[in-house]
């Protein structure tokens, strides 16, 4: 009798861990629907939560996604219009700080830059 190749073995092991999860994964969806069949309720509130949680989540996940991308690329993204602004060279920690604090008191992006003499030259409307 010729002894099976590793290969064939591992095979077998993999068809075996496979039919494995399959059948957990059976387990788990029938108890996730008989729960679900039985509180309703719990479950429109609990998915209600997490879908909250996560679009908080994606929105500040973009803004600062949004902003360090334009600031490693000598840009600056302007949210109130959608805009990057392009910079003659990249801010430095005290600038940013003067930046932010500006903008935050209401004043354009484009005004400081131009102010500060960041703004790159033919950047404008």
């Amino acid at each position: 009798m010729e002894t099976k190749k590793w290969y064939q073995k591992l095979g077998d092991w993999i068809k075996c861990q496979v039919k494995k999860i399959v059948d957990f994964g059976k387990k788990v969806y029938d108890k996730v629907a008989k729960w679900l069949d039985r509180n309703k309720g719990s479950a429109l509130e609990f998915i209600a939560k997490i879908t909250a949680a996560c679009t908080a989540f994606n929105v500040l996940r973009n803004k600062f996604t949004r902003s360090a991308y334009g600031f490693s690329r000598n840009r600056i993204y302007d949210p109130r219009y959608g805009h990057y602004w392009p910079l003659r060279r990249k801010p430095t920690p005290e600038e940013y700080d003067i930046i932010h604090r500006r903008y935050r008191t209401g004043d354009e992006y484009y005004d400081i830059l131009r102010e500060m003499k960041l703004l790159r030259e033919g950047s404008m409307w």
